[in-house]
């Protein structure tokens, strides 16, 4: 189980099917409102869901591509909690700025790749 402190957010929670009993992992985006009488829903409460309700969590990077029409590098992101299917191509230099140290490993491990050697220099980095 993860340790978290202060001022650290979590996007992701693992969530069980009550019928298959199946357990997955899910974006907090893909949670659905659950309504009892008892469940005491307080303004703090309202306001924290406010607040976190967007965000994603970089799960893994896959894959570089030049993309012509945007005229920018961008990696395909895996995020934490979706489906494959909601994969996305982000800018490579805002993943830069954001996940520095899983784009240094996305570097690393595709390195050999000629997308990913020209985003390495494309984005200055040796």
């Amino acid at each position: 189980m993860a340790q978290f402190e202060i001022g650290d957010f979590v996007l992701y929670a693992e969530i069980q099917n009550l019928i298959t009993g199946q357990r997955k992992e899910a974006h907090a985006s893909r949670l659905k409102f659950y309504a009892d009488s008892s469940l005491d829903v307080t303004e703090d409460l309202m306001l924290h869901v406010a607040q976190n309700s967007e965000g994603y969590v970089v799960d893994s990077l896959l894959k570089a591509r030049y993309n012509q029409q945007e005229k920018r590098h961008e990696i395909k992101v895996s995020w934490r909690g979706l489906d494959v299917i909601e994969d996305s191509w982000e800018p490579a230099d805002i993943l830069l700025q954001d996940v520095p140290v899983a784009v240094k490993a996305f570097f690393r491990e595709h390195g050999k790749q000629a997308p990913v050697r020209a985003l390495r220099k494309a984005l200055h980095i040796n």
